[in-house]
């Protein structure tokens, strides 16, 4: 049971930061609207999720025909007013298998992540590249071998394959079997193929080796987004308009591709830009998102329309916004009436 705890522990923290980033992501600066911090676009912004060499590294790293990247600055994130608010909430759902964790290897690996950059593609993200920073070498290495001695304990047939900076915890079925690479001393590299099974350490020295411009880098589209992203910010994504998810979600519309951040005030402060087709594509349908906006007056959502600025620049559709705490509270207590 251990092996499963700990597989499934250190395979969903990347994810469960990042949606906790969608709530928390209002890290207390008062010093200023913009959340105190300058913007830094492109390359020289995300030190904090990207391993030694940067951004543009990371990204090269990052398969060429991934859909979508997102990052998550969790030290940024941690320390919102919002994460201390719903903490307690939060983590009680990593329930039995987090204190099991933290009651074997000794550290709360929540509390240790500080960062993570994750390219993936697929209707529910089936193939995923990611790097995680915050997990020293050591002290990963001392929760692994803690792991085998309790699994040999318990004579469950389970096995670490420690060779270098590759690690490989599990037999049997590869579905259940953890493998990840130490990129350095602070990031695991991990990658899910298809059929949910976890890259082995060739494919994962593979990816180490690629040179800088390969991968996402080759992909001009990428490129230019990440290059006009707040990558600074608590939180910011990039995701073709051809993914997968984007296909099947049913939109009225096309659009080339999306792009975005949060940052870190009060409460949320963020940007999301929608490049469209042409530019007539993104006056209409900010026309029609501005009409929605101005039908909301009177109502109880009319507070929140206040804080949403929708304007255009070419093709591109952008969309501003400023919640308090209160607000998002606000919103959280309105959802729960909505009937789906």
């Amino acid at each position: 049971m251990m092996i499963a705890a700990t597989t499934r522990m250190f395979s969903r923290t990347t994810l469960a930061l990042v949606a906790i980033a969608a709530l928390g992501a209002g890290a207390c600066d008062k010093g200023s609207k913009s959340g105190g911090n300058a913007a830094a676009k492109g390359m020289s912004g995300a030190s904090a999720v990207a391993p030694n060499g940067g951004l543009k590294r990371a990204l090269s790293m990052m398969p060429a025909n991934s859909e979508f990247v997102i990052a998550l600055d969790w030290n940024q994130a941690r320390s919102s007013a919002l994460w201390k608010k719903y903490e307690a909430q939060v983590m009680s759902r990593a329930g039995s298998e987090l204190a099991k964790f933290k009651e074997v290897c000794g550290w709360d690996p929540i509390a240790k992540a500080t960062g993570a950059l994750i390219a993936g593609r697929g209707e529910k993200g089936d193939e995923v590249t990611g790097f995680v920073r915050g997990f020293d070498k050591a002290s990963v290495t001392d929760c692994l071998k803690k792991v085998e001695s309790k699994n040999q304990a318990e004579a469950n047939g389970k096995t670490l394959v420690a060779d270098g900076d590759y690690f490989e915890l599990g037999s049997g079925d590869p579905s259940k079997v953890m493998r990840f690479i130490f990129a350095d001393d602070q990031t695991i590299l991990f990658q899910v193929q298809g059929g949910r099974q976890m890259a082995d350490k060739a494919a994962l020295q593979a990816i180490l080796a690629a040179k800088e411009g390969d991968g996402l880098m080759s992909s001009d589209i990428f490129a230019s987004l990440i290059n006009a992203t707040d990558t600074s910010a608590t939180m910011w994504f990039a995701v073709k308009g051809l993914a997968s998810f984007v296909q099947n979600a049913g939109l009225p519309f096309k659009f080339i591709a999306a792009f975005g951040s949060v940052r870190a005030v009060d409460g949320v402060d963020g940007k999301i830009t929608v490049r469209m087709t042409d530019s007539a594509t993104a006056s209409s349908i900010s026309g029609m998102a501005s009409m929605a906006m101005t039908q909301v007056q009177g109502t109880p959502y009319a507070d929140y329309a206040k804080k949403v600025k929708i304007d255009t620049n070419g093709p591109d559709l952008r969309v501003t916004f400023q919640f308090t705490a209160a607000q998002l509270d606000s919103m959280a207590e309105q959802a729960k009436s909505l009937p789906f």
